[in-house]
């Protein structure tokens, strides 16, 4: 029916003959491909080589669903659904950014200097915005307990996984996690800043960014979690290889039926020897049989550790090439907008589509609670951090920005509950992106600077560099209070009205939040130390 349907024809050559193209590019030896490289190219061999073969998965994968020529087959499945009128315009349009993003067709475009100019703005935003995201992440520990109770797995045994991977003398176990088929998603990359923005390509931005995101510990933290809530998946089927499905326990068997698991697939993959470490047994979801079940649980842990899949994606590119005006301006305003898009795709659906109204108010009741404690958690974390002491617990208002901290409204209680998001930024940057934040500081520190001089008032550009310097300076939550001390005293030197905004800020804190702080705004140490 697909190519009896008018208007698919022309589309291009096939994907599968993609592979076969002859290279007409021949280097003499290693060191004249890496200098060629150097010159002209990005990145280094180990990322060329690990995003080859990352594209050649997305396109095997591709063909498994839509044949030798994915977009031919896709332009004719949606003119049946055309003539059959079974989608609206909003699913169109959502199923043409799906496949725009699996098909790779986003990285298109003829702005490609635009696109990295602005890819690289991204990147170091992300490194001056990011530096505190650890302690936003601190709520993972909820989701993961959610996801762990959901498939039967205990969840102390989840936190206490990722707490002994994260060790550094723990290479062994987190090679094996590699072994049984939990690849780590951020070697030499930055997914687990994906998690909340936009972080690719290569260069010194990407670099600069995952440092950030490693030194801060959002790295490892994203990345140890994912592999331990897949080593407790794991080992929770090995458990069970002496078990028909029939005997299974009812939660195994709900899992199972969801991703299309059957007796015989179970039956092939309980064949196996588990494998042992630390005296632990694990099932190798690498052997024979095992792809529905690696399946499981590599989609499980996208639950486990929220992280952005093809559907957020769709919707924070709105399927737009990168090298244009309009893929470029969507990206910059979802910056930093992908997970609570992932927390509403991934826990809220699931809520949702609970069978009962008692079973979908059993998981939202438990993702609001447990969201709500873990966020009151990662509040009081980021004030210490922040050189203020712990606020007081005993009032709603704590409540629902705790509330709003872990998760339960994303966004959104961002704009209700602070005038500061979960990562730092203002309004501004909550609604337009850090691009929009800092297009609007640039403009206030150029144009308003002008403006102000031209109208014969007093201007302030030292004192407002040294701010704009400071809010963009990449730094990390360990180092956080020491940057900004130092920046003080500059804006002391620089702004004779900079003691004075200090002490506003500090009867401002007191009054709406009744807090005070340890380490003050203008001191160069804390009181403690002085």
């Amino acid at each position: 029916k697909v190519k009896e349907t008018p208007g698919v024809t022309g589309l291009g050559r096939k994907l599968s003959r993609r592979g076969s193209d002859r290279r007409i590019l021949y280097f003499k030896d290693a060191k004249s491909w890496i200098a060629y490289q150097n010159k002209y190219g990005k990145g280094d061999v180990f990322t060329t080589l690990t995003d080859h073969i990352s594209t050649m998965a997305n396109d095997v994968a591709l063909m498994e669903r839509l044949g030798p020529n994915p977009e031919a087959t896709y332009q004719g499945l949606k003119a049946v659904a055309d003539r059959d009128e079974r989608l609206t315009g909003s699913q169109k349009a959502m199923s043409d950014a799906l496949y725009n993003v699996v098909s790779g067709k986003i990285n298109s475009g003829e702005l490609t200097g635009l696109a990295d100019f602005m890819q690289t703005t991204r990147n170091l935003l992300t490194a001056s915005t990011l530096g505190k995201a650890f302690l936003s992440a601190i709520s993972d520990v909820g989701f993961q307990a959610i996801t762990a109770r959901f498939n039967n797995i205990p969840a102390y045994k989840v936190l206490n996984r990722q707490l002994s991977l994260m060790n550094p003398a723990n290479e062994a176990d987190r090679l094996f996690a590699t072994k049984i088929g939990l690849i780590s998603e951020v070697v030499n990359k930055v997914s687990s800043a994906n998690r909340y923005g936009d972080v690719y390509g290569t260069g010194k931005s990407t670099k600069i960014a995952e440092f950030v995101m490693r030194a801060s510990l959002l790295e490892p933290w994203t990345d140890m979690g994912r592999k331990a809530f897949g080593m407790e998946f794991s080992s929770a089927l090995a458990e069970n290889f002496g078990k028909s499905i029939d005997q299974l326990d009812p939660i195994m068997q709900n899992r199972f039926v969801a991703y299309g698991i059957e007796a015989s697939d179970w039956d092939t993959f309980r064949k196996q020897k588990p494998i042992k470490q630390n005296g632990v047994a694990f099932a190798n979801m690498l052997e024979d049989g095992g792809e529905k079940f690696h399946r499981m649980v590599l989609s499980e842990t996208d639950y486990a550790v929220p992280s952005p899949d093809a559907r957020v994606r769709a919707i924070t590119t709105a399927g737009m090439g990168r090298a244009t005006i309009g893929g470029q301006g969507i990206r910059s305003i979802m910056n930093l907008k992908s997970f609570p898009i992932t927390i509403a795709l991934t826990h809220l659906q699931r809520a949702a589509f609970q069978t009962s109204g008692g079973q979908k108010l059993e998981y939202i009741g438990l993702l609001a609670t447990t969201t709500t404690i873990l966020g009151g958690i990662s509040l009081q974390a980021k004030d210490l951090a922040a050189g203020r002491e712990p606020r007081p617990m005993d009032n709603k208002e704590f409540f629902a920005a705790a509330f709003a901290q872990g998760g339960g409204l994303g966004i959104f209680g961002d704009f209700i509950f602070s005038d500061q998001n979960r990562f730092g930024g203002g309004l501004v940057s909550t609604a337009f992106g850090p691009t929009g934040e800092l297009i609007d500081k640039t403009v206030q520190l150029t144009v308003g600077n002008i403006q102000e001089a031209v109208k014969g008032e007093e201007t302030n550009v030292l004192g407002e560099s040294v701010k704009f310097v400071e809010r963009y300076t990449p730094d990390i939550w360990q180092t956080h209070l020491f940057k900004n001390a130092m920046f003080d005293q500059i804006e002391m030197l620089a702004d004779d009205d900079a003691q004075r905004k200090y002490n506003r800020m500090i009867r401002k804190r007191q009054r709406e939040y009744n807090q005070e702080y340890w380490w003050k705004p203008g001191q160069p140490l804390p009181e403690a130390a002085q």
